[in-house]
């Protein structure tokens, strides 16, 4: 490790837990240079649902480089990224009944965060956002300013002007209702929170210690931002593409957010990928308003539309649920 010692910056971490230099992986395993076994629960912090290298989404991802298939392409139309797209709607949106534009964020889940904030407050002409205690957004400014953690914001001086914070599901126990605490700082004008231009949360909170919102007060959540025209942004980085059986982890509660932000997993393969889902009303970009340099990760798309070949029958969400059971059950008894 001497190497990563002298040359790596301080600010490396998981290293710090994992002192090894690992060579392969495959499915749930990595392997060391000593050439020991590890079970890899921690899978790329949500990365790699799929496991390492998982042998379809190799296979068409060599072959599209034997073919010489286009790598880069910033936002041009290219064979891959029709693939994806195509297999995203007909695969994943059309049987949920969802409509969304796809904006292609790159290369990392901050960014679809910051688009997602940028854009809600773009088409609603409002500066604030609310977000809730204990959330992980991400590390760039405007993900961090809706970040709760303050082990993360020490010393950052992010500007949070713009930002309230409520209390999540059962943030100040099970027997009140934080909606209901919501509701009466939107609905009172001497609250000192401002109408905000959208809210931000995860069904599933994972750096803030896997905190599990109900379904009732999601659908709470979804039916107060209705009522006071607030944007509903899910983001779904970490607990998306079937870390919690469904694709989204807010099909559970049969939730319609306005933006959608998805990384991590849905390439598939642990490659750079980011996406934006828009309302199609809200998609009020002006051309090239936002822009990266990564935003046509070909090599994505490739592996992507194959894991989305996965959704085409139930039976992964249906094992995902199975194993999920049988964890709990385990650990509770």
């Amino acid at each position: 490790m001497s190497i990563f010692d002298r040359r790596e910056s301080n600010v490396r971490s998981y290293s710090r837990s994992f002192p090894a230099v690992f060579t392969k992986g495959q499915d749930a395993f990595l392997y060391d240079k000593q050439g020991k076994r590890y079970v890899d629960f921690f899978s790329g912090a949500g990365a790699l649902n799929y496991g390492h290298n998982p042998t379809r989404m190799k296979a068409a991802l060599v072959d599209y480089l034997q073919g010489d298939g286009i790598v880069h392409s910033l936002d041009m139309a290219t064979s891959a990224k029709q693939l994806f797209l195509e297999r995203l709607e007909s695969i994943v949106m059309e049987p949920r009944g969802l409509d969304y534009r796809v904006q292609f964020c790159g290369p990392t889940g901050t960014n679809a965060v910051e688009a997602a904030l940028k854009l809600a407050r773009r088409v609603t002409g409002r500066s604030n956002v609310i977000a809730f205690t204990n959330a992980y957004h991400g590390l760039t400014a405007g993900a961090l300013s809706i970040t709760g953690g303050a082990s993360y914001r020490n010393e950052a001086y992010v500007n949070r002007h713009d930002v309230a914070f409520m209390p999540y599901d059962a943030y100040l126990g099970s027997d009140i209702s934080t909606i209901d605490y919501l509701t009466h700082c939107l609905e009172d004008g001497s609250s000192g929170i401002d109408l905000p231009a959208a809210v931000i949360l995860e069904t599933v909170q994972a750096e803030g210690g896997v905190n599990v919102a109900s379904i009732g007060w999601l659908k709470e959540l979804g039916a107060l931002c209705r009522k006071h025209d607030i944007l509903l942004i899910v983001d779904d980085i970490q607990v998306g593409c079937g870390r919690t059986g469904a694709f989204f982890s807010f099909e559970r509660a049969d939730l319609r957010p306005d933006l959608i932000t998805l990384s991590k997993s849905i390439s598939g393969y642990g490659l750079p990928m980011s996406l934006l889902l828009i309302r199609p009303d809200l998609d009020q970009w002006e051309p090239g308003e936002h822009t990266g340099t990564f935003r046509g990760n070909n090599l994505a798309f490739v592996t992507g539309a194959e894991a989305l070949s996965d959704w085409e029958t139930p039976g992964l969400a249906e094992a995902v649920d199975k194993k999920g059971r049988l964890l709990a059950d385990r650990l509770k008894s």
